[in-house]
């Protein structure tokens, strides 16, 4: 580490302040939204990451804790920004993790999104300017809203919610599965249209509006648990924000075929049957033998993995998304209730499901990204599923191994490089692809842990920056509710950092970050609260690199 009373021997910035090269003005409102907002800017400008914060909820019960979370969370990661942001007056469409249950019982809690922690990210957009009127929660699966957990929580927060689940016109209500047949046909103006012209599956899709609609901010909170495809996360959460009949993206080519000719490939079928047989040859688990039986373990086959694969693809090219989230303050094994708890029963379709207080929030901008991490602190590995694969494939990812993925712990409005594997893993096992479990060589309920060869997959390394540096980070306003600072900070090799703020006689008031710090880039923050306007600055001091620039801050 440095030497403070060596570091700031520099008697001539107290001298002369006006001498430093100017780098930012920067303003602090008091009392005052500042009318627009954003993704924290180190979060938007490092889409290549994945940031981890942990919660610290005793039990999954505490509502009160689990709304703190989603306040805190909301306050230090969704933020106000300046004119570059995005306007308040915008939509904010939410799609949490609603599927199967009202999740009103401790039992079934974990098969959904936290209710509480979907409420505290609300009422902390609040802060910005938001009004309630603008929240719309978004699920198409599920119909009886008034007896499920989220209706109480749309009501106190004032956000809108409402069935959402009838059919669109033109669909075959006979030719669907039995759980998507509806006797109510969705109006045209609660769907947005959007086409997809180089759609596997897909080549239009209707959203339940606003999503996807003009002048919206989305949020994609997903739910840490295992599925049959695994882990549900980002990417297989969002198939909810789709209309019902197009919404089941796991079935076999018969629901494909359900839809309007118009809104499918003209060639779904040879392109299906071409993807399969490269996949089937290539890909971890594909070569399952596909079993006839009709019970649900062997529901979700090869055939489905791979229609599914395609139209969540489709499903994720069409949209965009303001930011993605996996609630993991507690964590489900097994799928839905079905698991294989307590110990004895990884056999046995007939065992529960259990929650884990796993106190971990994961979010980025990439959702392929934020999967992967998430796979792997579920127990996973990675590369063996074909999801990533078929995705890298297509061009939408360009990374496979978690290892290449730089991942920071957020905490205290910082973010800290990590590697990934200094994190805790809570195994969720699942009955994603089993091998044969009745032959004893697999069991249903299993890890897809197996060694994965990544130096057979051509993928993006991580990059790192070439010279020491640092810079305030644009697009902030400060207001009452968000005081903070933030200062990015460039280390090109493992040495000794330091990051102080210096007032305008040179004083040091608070000294950010005296430390050795890996190679990367980092991010620290200032809480400006109890400071005064006027004239002050960073210096930053990467072992004999010296950078110092002016800051200016008013308040009004």
């Amino acid at each position: 580490m440095l030497n403070r009373r060596n570091f700031i021997k520099t008697t001539a910035l107290a001298a002369n302040m006006g001498m430093l090269n100017p780098n930012y003005v920067f303003a602090a409102r008091t009392g005052k939204t500042t009318g627009y907002f954003g993704v924290h800017p180190f979060v938007d400008e490092h889409p290549e990451a994945v940031f981890i914060m942990f919660t610290n909820v005793d039990v999954k019960t505490n509502s009160k804790a689990n709304k703190k979370e989603g306040e805190r969370f909301a306050n230090e990661v969704i933020i106000p920004k300046d004119k570059s942001g995005i306007p308040v007056s915008h939509l904010i469409p939410i799609k949490p993790n609603i599927t199967g249950g009202g999740g009103n019982t401790y039992e079934t809690m974990g098969i959904i999104t936290d209710p509480h922690f979907v409420e505290g990210v609300i009422e902390g957009m609040k802060k910005l300017g938001i009004s309630k009127k603008q929240f719309h929660i978004r699920e198409v699966n599920c119909s009886n809203w008034k007896k499920h957990v989220y209706y109480p929580i749309a009501k106190r927060t004032g956000a809108d919610l409402h069935n959402m689940n009838g059919r669109v016109s033109g669909i075959n209500n006979e030719r669907l599965s039995s759980w998507s047949r509806s006797n109510d046909v969705i109006s045209d103006d609660e769907l947005q249209w959007i086409d997809v012209p180089h759609g596997v599956i897909f080549r239009k899709i209707p959203y339940l509006w606003p999503i996807n609609a003009h002048d919206t901010f989305l949020l994609n909170i997903a739910k840490f648990k295992a599925h049959s495809m695994g882990l549900t996360l980002c990417c297989k959460n969002f198939q909810g924000a789709v209309a019902n009949g197009y919404q089941h993206f796991c079935q076999k080519m018969g629901s494909v075929m359900t839809l309007p000719p118009e809104h499918r490939n003209p060639n779904v079928e040879r392109d299906y049957e071409a993807y399969m047989k490269r996949h089937v040859a290539t890909l971890p688990r594909w070569d399952r033998p596909i079993n006839s039986s009709k019970n649900w373990v062997d529901r979700y086959d090869t055939v489905c993995q791979e229609i599914w694969t395609h139209r969540t693809l489709d499903n994720l090219s069409a949209t965009n998304f303001g930011l993605h989230v996996v609630e993991g303050i507690y964590g489900r094994d097994g799928n839905f209730s079905p698991g294989p708890n307590p110990e004895g029963n990884e056999n046995s379709p007939k065992g529960k499901a259990w929650d884990y207080m796993t106190n971990i929030l994961i979010f980025g901008m990439d959702p392929f990204r934020v999967d992967i991490v998430g796979k792997w602190l579920g127990g996973h590995e990675p590369g063996n599923f074909g999801f990533f694969h078929i995705a890298q494939e297509r061009g939408m990812l360009n990374v496979l191994n978690p290892m290449n993925i730089p991942v920071y712990h957020w905490h205290n409005n910082q973010a800290v490089p990590k590697p990934l594997t200094s994190f805790k893993r809570t195994p969720l096992k699942t009955y994603y692809l089993h091998k044969d479990y009745t032959g004893g060589n697999e069991p249903l309920w299993h890890l897809v842990n197996e060694p994965f060869d990544y130096s057979t997959v051509d993928e993006e390394k991580p990059s790192y920056p070439s010279k020491p540096g640092a810079r305030v980070l644009a697009q902030i306003n400060q207001t009452v509710s968000y005081p903070m600072l933030a200062i990015e900070y460039m280390v090109p090799q493992r040495g000794n950092v330091m990051l102080e703020i210096l007032n305008d006689k040179g004083e040091t008031p608070v000294v950010l970050v005296n430390s050795i710090c890996d190679r990367g880039y980092h991010m620290a923050s200032w809480n400006t609260d109890q400071y005064d306007s006027g004239k002050y600055a960073y210096r930053f001091r990467f072992n004999d690199y010296t950078e110092t620039r002016e800051i200016l801050l008013k308040k009004s």
